[in-house]
């Protein structure tokens, strides 16, 4: 009889043994499973931050490439949206808009010689310069009415007036033996002489309507820029610097400048013109390296923190020098020269290592 009330026990004792065992065992299966549903679905904020740290880190928009000519001169197009260039080696006119990637032939001849081009505000004209054996010409064409003139061989720079209407050319007289700084219609005609000098090389701008500029580089290479009026009142306005750049805001009130710093790089400053000390900015890059935008308001620049690093895209407040970051550059990405659209907000650069545009929404 006990024996029986042993063995009845016994078997009593495993059968709960194995029940309290299933039961632990399916218990750590559920928290498990709960674990995991809770980072399926319970614990879904968990998720939602892990996505939007890598979004984050990713959230950087890459420049696409903008048609498939390498580029020697552009600008943005006469309707603000588009970009029109030279095609390099062959000085054919191309148009192409960011937005459909629609490129158009403008003059399918091209330009014999070609080396760069200075464009009128309307970019319905245009200034090449092209090589010869009597040293760089400039030679004047109208896309709308195919007009052209050759400027005489003795220019040295040529700038368009605000309006498009006149230029102004740094040519040489013989008869005078002296430089003079010259206003005439874009074909050359009724020619106005507002300065003379015997600096040989000068770079010309052209603010404003009522104010010219000019930049003289000596052998060292350090420069200086001159504000000159219509009636021959001259001012300096920047320099003694060493690889000196200039780019002008689009009112012409004031405008970017670059020099070489103390350790060999590039400093960026702003300057109005009738202001007195110039602005140093956060970045180290070159002033041919910004763009203005519409309102004068910010520039957009590229720049790297040492010369053989990766260049970054930043937007620069010109109120206070706040930068933002916009997108870093690839590796296989040198800004060369870079603008911005007047519609729709796309910056476009030339790219140094493979000579051809890149574009960017920002």
């Amino acid at each position: 009889m006990n024996r029986k009330i042993l063995i009845f026990l016994l078997v009593v004792f495993s059968f709960l043994a194995a029940f309290l065992s299933g039961y632990l065992l399916s218990g750590n299966s559920f928290q498990k499973e709960a674990e995991v549903s809770d980072y399926k679905t319970g614990n879904i904020l968990d998720k939602f931050d892990n996505e939007f740290v890598i979004s984050k880190e990713n959230s950087f928009q890459q420049p696409s490439l903008l048609g498939k000519n390498r580029v020697a001169s552009f600008t943005v197009s006469s309707n603000g949206s588009g970009i029109s260039y030279h095609e390099k080696g062959t000085g054919k006119v191309f148009s192409v808009d960011p937005l459909t990637k629609e490129e158009k032939p403008i003059l399918a001849a091209g330009i014999v010689n070609f080396i760069g081009a200075i464009w009128s505000p309307n970019k319905k004209e245009v200034i090449s310069q092209v090589s010869s054996p009597l040293g760089a010409q400039y030679k004047y064409y109208n896309f709308q009415t195919k007009e052209s003139a050759l400027l005489k061989n003795n220019t040295k720079s040529a700038v368009f007036s605000p309006d498009g209407r006149q230029i102004a050319k740094f040519i040489f007289s013989e008869t005078e033996n002296v430089y003079n700084i010259v206003i005439s219609e874009p074909a050359g005609v009724a020619s106005k002489k507002i300065f003379s000098t015997r600096i040989p090389d000068a770079e010309i701008y052209w603010p404003q309507d009522d104010l010219l500029a000019f930049k003289v580089t000596d052998n060292r290479g350090y420069a200086k820029v001159f504000s000159l009026t219509k009636e021959g009142a001259l001012k300096e306005i920047a320099g003694d610097a060493k690889n000196l750049e200039i780019k002008w805001s689009q009112d012409g009130q004031s405008f970017l400048f670059s020099a070489t710093g103390e350790i060999g790089r590039p400093e960026l400053f702003y300057k109005s013109i009738g202001g007195k000390e110039p602005l140093l900015l956060s970045v180290s890059t070159s002033a041919s390296k910004c763009a203005w935008s519409i309102d004068n308001k910010t520039v957009i620049c590229a720049a790297s923190l040492t010369a053989e690093e990766n260049e970054e895209l930043y937007k620069i407040s010109i109120a206070d020098g706040v930068k933002q970051l916009i997108t870093p550059l690839s590796q296989n990405m040198r800004v060369r020269e870079i603008l911005l659209t007047n519609i729709g907000d796309y910056a476009i650069f030339l790219n140094s290592y493979d000579e051809k545009l890149y574009f960017l929404k920002i």
